[in-house]
C-alpha cells in the first residue's frame, strides 16, 4: 500500500507518518515533497512508503493511494503557527526574544499571503476527496494529539500507550512568540473570517 498525506503542515503530519510506521505496516521509508507547482510537482512512490505532500497536485494513479488529510480544527491557531514557523525557521521548543520581535513585525507584512496560501489548500482537499483512492482518511491534529487511537482507522492497529510523540519535544507555541498574542489571535480571527478560513 502507498500512502499519501496530505497536509499544508503544522497539521502533524509527520506524526501520523510516524504512528503508520510504528503500526507494524511494512513501510520503508517516509518521503516529503515540499515542492508548491514547481516540476516536477508531484513525486510518485512504489508500494510500502509513505509520502506526506505539501503540494496541490496529485498522483497519476490515485486508486494505488491511501489519503490522509491532515488538518486543525483552529483555522486562527493554524494561520499563527505558519507565521511564527516561517519567519523563525524553528519549529519546535521556545522562541527566543530575537523571534518575538521579528515575529511580530512580520505579522503586518505577511498575514493576507498566508491566509491566501491556507484557503488555497483547504479548497484543494475538498476537491481531491471526489477523486477514486484506496481509502480516504480525514484526521484534525487536535483530536489525535489527544486521543491517538484515532488513527487506528487509518491502520490495523491497536493503539500503544506508548506512543513517543507524548515524550517528545513539543512544537513551537505562536503564545509564546508573540509580544502580545492575545492581539495577535484576535487579529487572525479578523483575517480568518474575511478570507473564508472557517474553523471545523
Amino acid at each position: 500500500m502507498k500512502y499519501l498525506i496530505k497536509a499544508p503542515g503544522r497539521t502533524g503530519c509527520h506524526l501520523i507518518a510516524d504512528f503508520i510506521k510504528g503500526s507494524g505496516q511494512a513501510v520503508n521509508g517516509i518521503f516529503e515533497n515540499n515542492h508548491d507547482n514547481t516540476p516536477p510537482a508531484f513525486v510518485e512512490i512504489l508500494d510500502n512508503k509513505i509520502l506526506i505532500d505539501h503540494s496541490v497536485d496529485v498522483p497519476n494513479n490515485t486508486s494505488e493511494y491511501t489519503l490522509i488529510i491532515s488538518k486543525r480544527r483552529n483555522k486562527q491557531e493554524l494561520l499563527l503557527s505558519h507565521m511564527v514557523s516561517g519567519v523563525t525557521s524553528t519549529f519546535r521548543g521556545k522562541a527566543t526574544i530575537e523571534d518575538l520581535v521579528d515575529v511580530y513585525q512580520y505579522f503586518g507584512m505577511a498575514k493576507d499571503f498566508i491566509a491566501q496560501h491556507l484557503l488555497r489548500y483547504v479548497k484543494h482537499y475538498e476537491e481531491i476527496k471526489t477523486l477514486p483512492w484506496a481509502n480516504v482518511h480525514e484526521v484534525f491534529m487536535e483530536d489525535f494529539l489527544t486521543d491517538p487511537s484515532i488513527l487506528c482507522t487509518i491502520v490495523d492497529y491497536e493503539h500503544k500507550p506508548d506512543w513517543s510523540h507524548l515524550e517528545s519535544e513539543k512544537a513551537l507555541n505562536y503564545k509564546d512568540c508573540f509580544i502580545d498574542a492575545q492581539q495577535a489571535l484576535f487579529v487572525a480571527k479578523r483575517i480568518c473570517r474575511e478570507k473564508g478560513l472557517v474553523n471545523e
